[in-house]
């Protein structure tokens, strides 16, 4: 039930930013947070062992049969990614990245390589769904609950369901309101109970580190 919610959430998104900009012709990418400790030696390790799953729409999504179409490329994209080997080969991936980083002696070298990230093509945004909470008998009195992704670069969703519902978190480092816009509308349309509300602005300092 929450890999579903998870791909309606991407899928809607998707079809915000294709209504956003109709005559982009690249595909639109969902990066979707996987956890990866299936790939691993020891599966309760506190390390991170988060990576991501590219799920792209490659048509457009104007009805029902174009969304269940993208809704199932998704969940085969899922269950491969979840195949050992695959995860294996993602852990590794990520082993090579930190260790590279690690060899390099400053801050600066390390966000000189890191530097791509700040490059975020319009067609792609990240999403993570941290699943439902349980917080027994204390759930009833929490209305909503949020997560925040820090250094956010481009458009970022975050999701999280607590007492019967699902707080949705869209976070962006630019100003326009157009993606949040087409994907309440969407929801309007397809009369989908929602609630927003009010904009939270963050202002991240710069590392400051010296050499």
């Amino acid at each position: 039930m929450q890999q579903k919610v998870a791909i309606a959430v991407a899928i809607i998104m998707a079809q915000a930013i294709q209504k956003a900009y109709p005559d982009f012709e690249l595909p639109i990418v969902a990066h979707m947070a996987s956890d990866l400790r299936l790939g691993v030696t020891n599966q309760n390790t506190f390390r991170n062992c988060v990576g991501s799953i590219a799920l792209p729409v490659n048509q457009p999504i104007v009805d029902d049969e174009d969304f269940t179409a993208v809704a199932t490329e998704f969940r085969n994209l899922i269950k491969q990614s979840k195949q050992i080997s695959n995860l294996r080969a993602n852990v590794n991936q990520m082993a090579n990245l930190f260790e590279k980083l690690d060899s390099l002696p400053t801050i600066e070298a390390k966000q000189q390589m890191l530097s791509f990230f700040e490059n975020i093509l319009l067609n792609t945004f990240i999403i993570s769904y941290s699943g439902q909470t349980k917080l027994g008998e204390l759930e009833q009195y929490i209305d909503e609950m949020h997560t925040y992704m820090s250094g956010t670069n481009g458009l970022s969703i975050e999701m999280l369901a607590i007492n019967g519902g699902i707080s949705v978190d869209i976070l962006q480092s630019f100003e326009s309101d157009v993606y949040v816009k087409d994907f309440t509308d969407i929801l309007a349309a397809n009369n989908i109970d929602f609630k927003i509300n009010d904009t939270v602005l963050f202002e991240v300092p710069n590392d400051k580190l010296s050499r």
